[in-house]
């Protein structure tokens, strides 16, 4: 396992730490923090200009000040998927309705578990499990197509794959089987 691998897993287990604690209100708020910061040091290797310039590009009043237009410009640039885009839209926007209204404090408010649902899961189907745990296997979905844009070479839309029941059984196993390692690796610490 390479060094930046390794880095991306230990990234993996403490953002998968985040999602667990708290309450709905703090993983929401968290996640998406979480992400666009891993979303814009993504960018930040890929975009050409000096400190000073990208600075200003990512500064809250700059360009690419929010979730929303530093996830547009990782699909444009071909960093992301369309689908994981839209993800990171409906966390921003999800973040915006939490940060703005008290009340929005829960995914099992019917406004916000609908828009849940309509982000894009690996694991499970829509209203396989709930809310929030479908919201957390998203984000993490998400984090993991984040990190797979380090190794996008030229510029080129990413289309977002499809997997049959199978193969998505398949992946269960496999990231199960990856949780155990770091879990094992984490306690032997």
């Amino acid at each position: 396992m390479k060094k930046s691998e390794l880095e991306q897993l230990k990234i993996c287990y403490v953002f998968q730490r985040v999602l667990k604690d708290g309450s709905d209100r703090t993983c929401l708020l968290e996640t998406a923090s979480f992400l666009e910061s891993e979303l814009e040091r993504v960018l930040e290797v890929k975009l050409v200009g000096d400190p000073a310039f990208k600075y200003d590009l990512f500064d809250i009043e700059g360009l690419l000040g929010d979730l929303t237009s530093k996830a547009r410009m990782g699909y444009a640039l071909g960093i992301i998927s369309e689908k994981i885009m839209v993800n990171l839209i409906i966390i921003d926007e999800l973040n915006s309705e939490f940060v703005q209204d008290y009340k929005a404090t829960s995914f099992e408010t019917p406004e916000i578990t609908e828009r849940v649902y309509n982000l894009t899961c690996s694991l499970y189907q829509k209203h396989e499990v709930p809310p929030r745990r479908y919201f957390c296997n998203a984000a993490l979905t998400t984090l993991s197509f984040i990190f797979a844009g380090l190794s996008v070479k030229k510029f080129k839309e990413k289309i977002h794959p499809e997997f049959s029941e199978t193969e998505r059984n398949e992946k269960v196993k496999y990231i199960e089987a990856i949780a155990d390692q770091v879990i094992f690796a984490n306690n032997k610490n």
